[in-house]
């Protein structure tokens, strides 16, 4: 396919501020069925910031990069890709209440996941796992030289998932839908003031599986679907969820539609790390 070959790409780029930044992509062939995509970018400025204090010269930097791993023959589709960025800067502070001055030191976020698709025969199928990285730490001053630290925090949350969808059609007019889908979440944040300090943790599994049924006829088309969701590890109940939809067409340009169903909810912060 074309999308397996393209331009290697550089810019770089600068204003006033000042500020400097560059970023490049490369796309290669590896083989008749594989290609390469890879490309990475990278800031660095200095921002006059105005506090009820005086200016504040914020220092900041980020690089990131990313890359992607596909394969692809007649239906059968595999990609792979992967993202890392880096980056360290100042929260703008109020110019008119005098707050802390929050200063993000190191913030690192990491992704990975692969996908893949395929058809065998009418039966399409479709797969997905990933994994999502975040780690933070956060320190507020009082003063625009960033020496009277009061409060340092510590963040470090993964989430990973697993998906698994397939669909056919049948006896013509129908076609049926089956999935199912699996979250798993854990944080812990650590705080250290002046006066304490406090560990907080949570972690909650999510199970999701669901089901649809269509059929479509001339003008008439009917969509009922239903699932549920059953979370572990927190203090929240299992949720189902369901909606009937119908259309018909009277004629180009008018549908008449009527949608009925009952909608779940997600846990809430509290509940999910409590």
């Amino acid at each position: 396919p074309t999308s397996h070959v393209g331009p290697q790409i550089a810019t770089a780029t600068g204003d006033s501020q000042p500020t400097f930044g560059v970023s490049a992509t490369a796309r290669a062939a590896l083989a008749k069925t594989w290609a390469l995509r890879m490309s990475g970018a990278g800031t660095a400025g200095s921002h006059d910031l105005d506090t009820s204090k005086g200016t504040l010269h914020d220092n900041r930097h980020d690089a990131n990069g990313s890359l992607r791993l596909e394969y692809r023959d007649g239906d059968r589709r595999v990609a792979i890709d992967g993202f890392v960025d880096d980056r360290h800067y100042l929260s703008p502070p109020s110019d008119v209440v005098d707050t802390a001055i929050l200063l993000i030191d190191k913030e690192t976020r990491a992704s990975a996941a692969i996908k893949a698709d395929d058809k065998v025969g009418k039966l399409q199928v479709q797969a997905q796992a990933s994994i999502d990285y975040l780690g933070r730490t956060s320190r507020k001053f009082t003063d625009l030289l960033l020496v009277d630290q009061t409060t340092v925090e510590d963040i470090s949350a993964t989430r990973t998932a697993a998906m698994a969808l397939a669909t056919m059609p049948f006896h013509k007019d129908f076609r049926w839908v089956a999935s199912a889908h699996v979250v798993h979440e854990s944080a812990r944040v650590t705080t250290d003031t002046l006066a304490t300090d406090s560990v907080g943790t949570g972690e909650v599994t999510l199970v999701e599986a669901a089901g649809d049924l269509q059929y479509e006829r001339k003008r008439l088309r009917v969509d009922a679907s239903a699932g549920a969701a059953i979370p572990f590890g927190v203090d929240a109940k299992p949720w189902p969820e369901a909606k009937l939809a119908a259309h018909y067409r009277l004629r180009q340009g008018l549908d008449i539609a009527l949608t009925g169903g009952r909608k779940g909810r997600v846990p809430s912060l509290r509940e999910r790390f409590d």
